[in-house]
This record gives C-alpha cells, sequence and structure tokens, in this order.
C-alpha cells in the first residue's frame, strides 16, 4: 500500500506540474473552503504500465455525486452510425480511416475556484490536494467534457466545407473517415486543428488504414463491412468459455459482460435475438447470487462463442437504399380454438391468382406453445411473427447473398409492434424471442436481412383470407 500511495503521489506531483491539482495544508483549506471541503476516498486501477488511474470517489460519503443533476443528456455514436458512414461511402472511392484518442479528456474542463473543495483527497496527514479539473469519479466530468468536445468537432467539420469527411467520437475516442483527392490532407488538418486549440493527444493510440478499429467495432471501409474487433471477440469467446466450463456464474458479473454483448452485436444484428433469453434471466434473479446456469443459457452461449469462432464477427452495410421490392405479406388468426397462419408471394404483378401461397392451421397437438397461456390470441404477436418466418423459408432462396446480410428482402405484416421487433432484432417476451430467434437463424442460414414492414388490416386483405381459411382469390 505504502508503495502504491507513493507511485500515485508522483502522478499528483505531474498533474501539479500541469496545473490540474494543488496540494494545500489541511488548515488553509479549512480556512478557505469551510464546509465546502469534502475529503474523499480515492481508489487505484493499475493500467498494467506502472502507472495507475486514479478514481476519485464521489459518491460515498461526501455524497457530491447523488446532487449532481445534469442539465441534458449526450448521445454517443455507435455500430448504426458507422454503418451510415459506409452506407454514404457508396461512390465515392477509396475511403481511408484515422482512429486516435484524447489523452486526459475527462481531466480538460476546469473548475471553478469556489468548488475545488468539493474534490478534495489526501494521502498523508495535514496535507490536502484539490483537484482544480474535472475528476474521474464525479459525475460531471463526463458531461463537460463532451460539451468541450463537441465546440471543437464542430470547429473541424466546419474547415472542410464540402470535402467528403466523416468524424466519430465515442467518449475520447476519435474516428475519422475521408475520400477524395485531399483525404490524407483533410485527415492531417484535422488533427492539426486540435493539436492546434491544445487538445492532448494520445499519439501511440492513433492508427489509420483501409480498415479501422474504434471502441470495438471493427470496419473494412472500402468492402462497407462493420463488425467486432478481433480482441473483443476473443474476450467474449475467453468468457463464454469459462462459465461453460464452471456450470456457474455471479450475476453480477454476467449482468456486467451482457452490457458487453449488447454493444458488441449492435455491429451483428442477426445475432442481437439470441441475448433476449440472456437479458430476461438476468431480471428475473437477485443481481448478488452465484448461480447454475440454465440449459437455455448454456445453449445461447454455446451458440454465440461458436458463431465468433467460426469467424462471424462482421456483416456487410448495404447502399443503405430504403425500397426493396415486396417479396411477401404474411397473416395470423387467433379466435378461440382456431389459430390459422397464412400467407403469399408478391410476384412482379402482384397478382394473386399466379401467386405461391401457404395457409397451416395449429393445433394443440402440432403446437401445443400456443395454447400454454390459455386462449391462442394473448401469443397473437408469435404467431404474426411465426407467419413472417414461415414466408421467409417458403419464398426466399436458400442460397442468397454471397455474404450474410449481403442481400435484403422486403415483406408486410399488419402487426406494428412486430416491426419493430423485427426492426431492433430484440425482445425479451416468450415465446416471441423464440420465434425472433428462429427468424435470425434462417436469415444466417440463408444470407439475408429483412425488412418488414407494416400495413393497416384493410391493405393485408388477401393475407387476412388466408389465414381465414379463404382461398377464392
Amino acid at each position: 500500500a505504502k508503495s502504491q500511495v507513493s507511485q500515485i503521489e508522483v502522478q499528483f506531483r505531474e498533474e501539479e506540474r500541469l496545473g490540474a491539482m494543488r496540494e494545500v495544508d489541511e488548515a488553509e483549506a479549512v480556512k478557505e473552503f469551510g464546509p465546502d471541503l469534502l475529503i474523499a476516498a480515492i481508489g487505484a486501477i493499475d493500467k498494467g504500465d506502472s502507472t495507475f488511474r486514479v478514481i476519485h470517489d464521489g459518491t460515498h460519503d461526501v455524497m457530491v455525486n447523488p446532487r449532481i443533476r445534469a442539465r441534458d443528456q449526450h448521445r454517443y455514436p455507435g455500430a448504426g452510425e458507422l454503418k451510415r458512414v459506409n452506407q454514404l461511402s457508396v461512390g465515392q472511392g477509396v475511403v481511408f480511416g484515422l482512429t486516435g484518442d484524447v489523452s486526459r479528456a475527462h481531466r480538460l474542463p476546469r473548475v471553478m475556484r469556489r468548488e475545488w473543495g468539493l474534490q478534495a483527497c489526501q494521502l498523508r496527514p495535514g496535507r490536502v490536494w484539490l483537484n482544480e479539473v474535472g475528476t474521474f469519479g464525479v459525475g460531471s466530468a463526463g458531461y463537460h467534457w463532451a460539451r468541450e468536445a463537441a465546440g471543437l468537432s464542430r470547429a473541424v467539420l466546419s474547415l472542410m466545407f464540402r470535402d467528403w469527411l466523416f468524424q466519430l467520437l465515442y467518449s475520447d475516442d476519435f474516428a475519422w473517415m475521408a475520400s477524395g483527392s485531399t483525404a490524407h490532407e483533410n485527415l492531417l488538418l484535422a488533427v492539426y486543428f486540435l493539436v492546434v486549440m491544445g487538445v492532448p493527444l494520445a499519439w501511440r493510440k492513433f492508427r489509420g488504414g483501409l480498415a479501422i478499429d474504434w471502441v470495438g467495432y471493427w470496419s473494412d471501409l472500402n468492402l462497407r463491412l462493420v463488425g467486432i474487433s478481433e480482441p473483443r471477440a476473443a474476450w467474449l469467446i475467453r468468457w463464454a468459455d469459462r462459465i461453460l466450463v464452471e456450470g456457474t456464474v455471479p450475476m453480477g458479473d454476467f449482468t456486467s459482460v451482457l452490457g458487453r454483448w449488447g454493444f458488441a452485436l449492435g455491429a451483428v444484428e442477426l445475432l442481437r435475438p439470441f441475448l433476449g433469453p440472456l437479458y430476461a434471466w438476468a431480471s428475473a434473479v437477485p443481481s448478488h447470487a452465484v448461480l447454475p446456469l440454465p440449459v437455455m443459457v448454456r445453449l445461447v452461449v454455446l451458440f454465440l462463442k461458436r458463431m465468433l469462432k467460426a469467424g462471424f464477427r462482421s456483416m456487410p452495410c448495404g447502399d443503405g437504399a430504403e425500397l426493396v421490392p415486396e417479396a411477401f405479406r404474411a397473416d395470423a388468426k387467433a379466435e378461440g380454438e382456431v389459430v390459422c397462419l397464412g400467407g403469399w408471394e408478391l410476384g412482379p404483378e402482384g397478382d394473386t391468382a399466379s401467386a405461391r401461397w401457404f395457409s397451416e392451421t395449429l393445433t394443440r397437438d402440432s403446437a401445443p406453445w400456443v395454447f400454454e397461456a390459455g386462449e391462442p390470441f394473448r401469443v397473437i404477436a408469435a404467431l404474426e411473427l411465426l407467419a413472417t418466418l414461415c414466408c421467409v423459408v417458403a419464398f426466399s432462396p436458400e442460397e442468397g447473398g454471397a455474404c450474410v446480410g449481403s442481400l435484403t428482402i422486403s415483406g408486410t405484416t399488419d402487426n406494428l409492434g412486430n416491426k419493430a421487433v423485427v426492426s431492433r432484432l430484440m425482445t425479451t417476451k416468450y415465446p416471441l424471442v423464440a420465434v425472433l430467434m428462429e427468424l435470425a437463424a434462417q436469415l444466417l442460414q440463408r444470407g439475408l436481412a429483412l425488412n418488414l414492414h407494416w400495413a393497416p388490416r384493410l391493405q393485408n386483405m388477401e393475407a387476412d383470407s388466408l389465414s381465414n381459411s379463404d382461398y377464392r382469390g
């Protein structure tokens, strides 16, 4: 502990040299700040390079964080924004990317002198260290850095005029993507401007090329692929291996890692539905327990691990075209004991007389899960999605795209909730989640992506007739 305190003191001296901290006599601090002198506990996280990240505990005892109220929220870009940039690069020629990191980003915003006492700590009796800038562990530090970074980012973009350059910023991690004859000059100009404005950049973390790794995502900017970075995928595989071997998991650890899975699979959307059972289990058990893995959870974790090990960690972004020819329409009926699914394939003319179609009646013997909740209408959303799934199986090619998601098909349902479920590819509701998982598996097998649209029931009468066993059309 003494060695750690000594190393932290060395870092504090460096912070003092940079004008970020100040060491004063405790009596002087009490005289200046009075009751606003709150000496908090500090923690140190080993960064692996003989230095520590000092965490100021602004939550416990001093109760600074519970009193902070952010004026508004800020949003960070993720896999969706990265995919959109790739879509907009169609026809732009070669795209070059650059990623970089801001050093000590949360330590850049200044704090008013009268509030220094709220961020005080001690290493030795009689002496007090005061933070003059934003501090790790104090809730407002990230908020104020985001406000500073927003101004800097807008200024960078204003320098580019009409040149094709995109800039993404997640916390303190920048990603720039540029194309055209001045691409390299524009990337250098963006970095040069930040240097001129005094932003300390972590040069050892800068990377560039035709493919980039950024906040755990990987993107090939010219093949227009977005996925999980190799180190992030390897970490998730190791975690899955460990809990599958041990057979039990601390729920606190499980919940934390589940957040990482959710973030990572934002880039590999067709694997996202398989997180539904994991979220449902995590929300239903005590967060402090150590529990054996249920069979369903084991199967899902094993499946996700095998998919990542097989190299499925990226998907094509497509060209962003919103208009895809409609391929099918589906509907379902659940009235009393009568449960029926129907769907038909739209040809070039949309003529029902020459279309392929199906109508299938479900019974307690063929589909007992439909009747588990009592009345079948209670699972109508799952039945409507099952009709959509049947359309995918019946009417889409078994070998669609060269890689998963490279070919998009479009369908229609009159269930508005299912449109949202397929758009997000996420639900925790049973049995809807089981049908969604099977739909994702069929799309994976066929190399397809699905756009599911909503139409009012009166515009879906042909499929409605099939679900009522009316074949006259």
